[in-house]
């Protein structure tokens, strides 16, 4: 078995509050439509006041004609974020030349975040995202932001022997299990709020494949995804060690060992508004700096769309993706994504001219 070089996006799915595919998504980031409200639902016992998030249009999800197979369980939390990932799977598969199963990595939030079963979501893709969904050919990465670039590295072992192979998760913040524990610690965006971030939903999904005749072609041009690297943070939010910002430091210099010569001009971040990951994005850019262009921007989604939980490094990539094919002056982009605790993710995605295989 020989694992590839690098893997090409053959397409991408994706759903955010501003945004129902990849493409709407997109062109509200990129003219800086923000998807932020304050919740009719969700208040902050600790300011009384109700919280700003992102959440997806009801409409959007309402309008789907699936029956949720929830088993004994029925809950509005899972029933947004099961309809969010068919939502996701279904633009990201339409595209593929195949009605044989993909395997599909899931990216998933921390164990201890509350979140749907893994034995329900998996019971319902199977059964609305056939034929390319099949629950043995389905693996899970449970590390929150970063576990989508986890889902990535397990992704190139396996497309050694596949056609395609699917990447992605769905994530909401719409359920008090999930945002009690954020208000307890004074995290999340409110009136009277120092330092919060605005709770968000979202899926977004990757296909991929190590064929270049079954990549995205844009312009006669590709998108190569490079093997990402992946750290751990001693320094982390529920850690008592010292933060020194070495996690994302060394996540991102196992990516970027893929650069040549070039130098990256454009940087998708998970940061979300927090200061903690102001702080490490600075941290690694300065340790980083000879692999970074002069000009290099940074991007940080999440103004718009809000944080995206275990959807946030799949969401990235897919917006990297699009926006190398959309801007002939950019041609080697960062995504990095950190999580609550330890994992810290990178990876480097690269535009190529299209040469297609013998």
């Amino acid at each position: 078995m020989t694992v590839p070089s690098w893997l090409y996006v053959a397409a991408t799915g994706v759903v955010t509050a501003v945004g129902g595919n990849t493409r709407m998504t997109a062109a509200a980031v990129r003219a800086g439509v923000s998807g932020y409200a304050r919740s009719d639902h969700f208040y902050s016992a600790r300011y009384q006041q109700p919280i700003t998030m992102a959440c997806v249009p009801d409409k959007l999800l309402d309008g789907m004609r699936i029956e949720i197979r929830h088993g004994r369980t029925i809950d509005f939390f899972y029933d947004r974020i099961v309809r969010l990932a068919v939502l996701g799977i279904h633009e990201a598969c339409d595209y593929a030349r195949t009605d044989k199963p993909i395997p599909l990595i899931l990216s998933m939030p921390e164990l201890t975040t509350a979140s749907v079963p893994l034995p329900m979501l998996i019971d319902n893709l199977v059964h609305h995202c056939a034929p390319w969904v099949d629950a043995q050919k389905i693996d899970a990465a449970t590390m929150g932001r970063a576990a989508g670039i986890d889902a990535l590295a397990r992704a190139f072992t396996r497309a050694a022997n596949e056609e395609y192979v699917l990447i992605g998760g769905s994530d909401s913040f719409s359920s008090h299990l999930r945002l009690t524990p954020l208000d307890e610690t004074d995290r999340l965006l409110t009136q009277g709020a120092a330092d919060g971030f605005a709770p968000g939903e979202g899926a977004g999904f990757v296909l991929l494949t190590s064929n270049i005749d079954r990549a995205l072609v844009r312009h006669g041009q590709v998108i190569a995804v490079h093997p990402p690297g992946l750290a751990e943070e001693p320094g982390h939010l529920h850690s008592d060690g010292i933060y020194r910002g070495d996690g994302m430091d060394h996540a991102c210099k196992q990516a970027l060992v893929h650069l040549g010569e070039q130098r990256i001009d454009r940087i998708y971040s998970s940061m979300n508004g927090e200061h903690y990951w102001a702080k490490e994005l600075g941290v690694m850019q300065l340790r980083n700096r000879a692999a970074l262009s002069d000009t290099a921007t940074v991007e940080h989604p999440a103004d718009c769309f809000g944080d995206l939980g275990a959807a946030t490094a799949p969401v990235l990539m897919a917006l990297a993706a699009d926006h190398l094919l959309n801007d002939r002056d950019s041609h080697m982009q960062l995504v990095c994504s950190s999580s609550d605790t330890a994992q810290r993710g990178a990876v480097v995605i690269e535009k190529r001219e299209l040469v297609t295989q013998d």
